[in-house]
């Protein structure tokens, strides 16, 4: 009994330790945590701004961007939030916008070491306008990079020479290591080339050149600013250098367009041969077959320009343009042997006078001052004053009579290939000494295929200069109209073979109602050179008869003879011409005096003979022409003495 007591009694003295125990450990629990700081409860701007630091580091710059902005909004006084937010948006790829949000931080957190490092590199990855690079130059004067971007800009804007003073400034004080002297000096030769300004812009090539004389590019650069400002000797001294040093099939072409330029023909052949020997383009053959051509060495034009057409890497262009040289060529080389009307003229100034005198009495003489101006390479305007002087000293009158206008006249052409098209329109007016005025028009198209031309005009004006007679002006009864005439002609020329050949088909109406008819053709054969067999037809018909000028039923006169000619393109040409003839003709003879019986008809044989000699100088700038002609006509007893004078100033 006594022992159950005792271990009843331990068991109770072990709970009440170990309860004492637990209070003990609870009070001390509950004692510590009161000591402890107590944590404040975390706000959303600090969550969020966690997010966006996380958000920058894991590389996701945009989505950083919008939580930094939004940031930014709430709290705009935050300058961390307004740099986290500069960060995000340079480390994306936005440095214009980096930019602005680091120039509205305050003053002097923008010259903080960290956010001036930042600015820096942000405005080094933009390409700023002049006014924003210029603001960079006033805040940090003494920054190289901020003047270099500030050079640039002015220089991509067109403000050349600006630019080139603030390369000055960078190149005074050193550069300002951002980058080589040498390059800067390019930079600035760069911004003058671009700028326009040649003068200033050869200046600086030049002073690159003095640091690296080797540097070919820049050398080429200032041999074509040269050309382009008109100092060849200066730009072949370039060329020269160039090609001492890299002799390349593209320099050789070039400096050969620079001696074509300053008449050095010879030296331009061997430039375009070395061309061609170190591989050069279809341009190239082009300037030589052109230089052959000119020299009226066809043969070596010809076989140049197939060359041409020959190579593989010949485009559709190039292929295009040799063919139109060959076609040119051809034309030169065989142009419309007679009847070609013309459609337009080179521009420049053209002084002519064209007379003509026959054995009844009659002189007429024609002179016209022309001024042509160019409309591009397809168009041609031009404007002309015209005096015209038609007499007659014979037993039945003695007659002066001067007329005097102008005109004015388009003219345009298109080529394609080996076809040529021309057309021209011109009108004006003519006063006659009788009074009144006759208008003057016509209008003219004409079209190439290689040499062959084709060609219809319809022309209208006085009738006196293909009638040749006063009669056809003044009746010598006084009375009667001046007489005017509407003509159509059609032309077709060029050559077949060795063979040149031209048709020439009119129809004129007077306004008298009488209508003409004429067909003309002629042929020409060479012999030798310089020497040629022609042969010449001619038919003229009158629907009615006239009193005022020859009007035959029917005329033709068949002829043969021989040409000597030397042509040049260049120097002196001359040639001369002689064709015997026979015609024959049907003519209305005038009722007898006092008879009613109807007119007569005489049929009538006679020999002619048509004799002319030409001479043309051509220089590059000017042409002089004189020609002088003889011819007995009709049935034999008409004679006509003509000349011509001309004189032309090309631009």
């Amino acid at each position: 009994m006594a022992n159950r007591v005792r271990r009843a009694s331990a068991r109770l003295a072990l709970l009440v330790v170990a309860l004492s125990a637990s209070a003990a450990a609870a009070l001390d629990a509950q004692r510590r945590r009161e000591e402890a700081p107590v944590k404040p409860p975390q706000g959303p701007s600090t969550v969020r701004a966690e997010l966006a630091a996380v958000l920058l580091q894991s590389k996701k710059y945009d989505e950083a961007a919008r939580e930094y902005r939004a940031l930014a909004a709430r709290d705009p006084s935050n300058a961390d939030y307004r740099i986290g937010l500069a960060r995000a948006l340079a480390w994306g790829g936005r440095p214009r916008e980096a930019e602005r949000e680091l120039r509205g931080l305050p003053r002097v957190r923008q010259w903080s070491a960290s956010v001036d490092s930042l600015l820096r590199s942000v405005r080094d990855a933009m390409e700023p306008t002049a006014s924003e690079a210029g603001a960079w130059v006033e805040e940090r004067p003494f920054y190289a990079p901020y003047r270099l971007a500030f050079a640039r800009a002015l220089a991509k804007q067109g403000f050349g020479r600006l630019a080139a003073a603030h390369y000055d400034t960078l190149l005074a004080r050193g550069g300002g290591q951002v980058v080589e002297a040498i390059a800067l000096r390019r930079e600035r030769a760069r911004t003058l080339v671009d700028g326009g300004d040649r003068v200033a812009a050869a200046g600086g090539l030049r002073d690159v050149l003095r640091f690296v004389p080797s540097d070919t590019a820049v050398r080429h650069e200032l041999a074509t600013i040269l050309v382009d400002d008109e100092r060849k000797a200066e730009a072949r001294a370039q060329y020269d250098t160039l090609l001492a040093a890299t002799p390349t099939a593209a320099m050789y072409a070039e400096r050969a367009r620079l001696r074509l330029e300053a008449g050095d023909r010879n030296g331009a052949e061997f430039d375009l041969v070395e061309s061609q020997r170190l591989g050069s383009t279809v341009p190239t053959f082009l300037m030589l077959g052109d230089l052959y051509r000119e020299r009226r060495d066809y043969a070596s034009a010809r076989v140049t320009y197939r060359a041409a057409l020959a190579r593989r890497d010949v485009e559709r262009r190039d292929r295009l343009a040799v063919m139109t040289a060959l076609a040119q060529m051809d034309r030169e080389e065989r142009p419309v042997a007679a009847f070609a009307p013309m459609v337009t003229d080179d521009p420049g100034w053209r002084m002519s006078t064209d007379g003509v005198s026959d054995n009844l009495g009659v002189h007429y003489a024609a002179s016209t001052i022309r001024r042509t101006v160019g409309l591009g390479d397809y168009a041609r305007v031009a404007v002309a004053a015209v005096h015209q002087y038609l007499g007659e000293r014979s037993p039945d009158r003695s007659v002066d009579l001067n007329a005097v206008g102008g005109e004015a006249s388009v003219a345009g052409q298109i080529a394609y290939g080996p076809l040529l098209g021309r057309l021209g329109v011109s009108g004006g007016s003519l006063r006659l000494p009788a009074g009144g005025s006759v208008q003057l028009g016509s209008a003219t198209a004409a079209a190439w295929f290689g040499a062959v031309e084709v060609a219809v005009e319809t022309a209208t004006g006085p009738a006196y200069p293909s009638l040749l007679t006063t009669a056809s002006l003044s009746p010598i009864d006084g009375d009667g109209e001046v007489l005017t005439e509407r003509s159509t002609t059609e032309t077709i020329g060029g050559p077949i073979g060795i063979v040149d050949f031209a048709v020439m088909a009119q129809q004129s109406r007077l306004s008298d109602d009488n209508r003409r008819s004429m067909l003309q053709g002629f042929l020409r054969v060479p012999l030798a050179p310089g020497v040629s067999v022609v042969y010449a037809a001619n038919v003229v018909r009158f629907t009615d008869r006239s009193d005022r000028y020859w009007d035959p039923l029917n005329f033709v006169a068949h002829g043969a003879g021989l040409e000597l000619a030397t042509r040049a393109t260049r120097g002196l040409s001359v040639a001369a011409r002689a064709i015997p003839a026979i015609a024959w003709s049907r003519e209305l003879l005038p009722p007898a005096t006092g008879r009613s019986r109807a007119p007569a008809i005489a049929s009538r044989t006679g020999y002619q003979l048509g004799t002319s000699g030409e001479f043309v100088w051509r220089d590059p700038r000017w042409e002089g022409v004189g020609a002088l002609s003889y011819g007995r006509g009709r049935v034999g007893y008409y004679r006509s003495f003509g000349a011509t004078l001309g004189f032309r100033i090309l631009e």
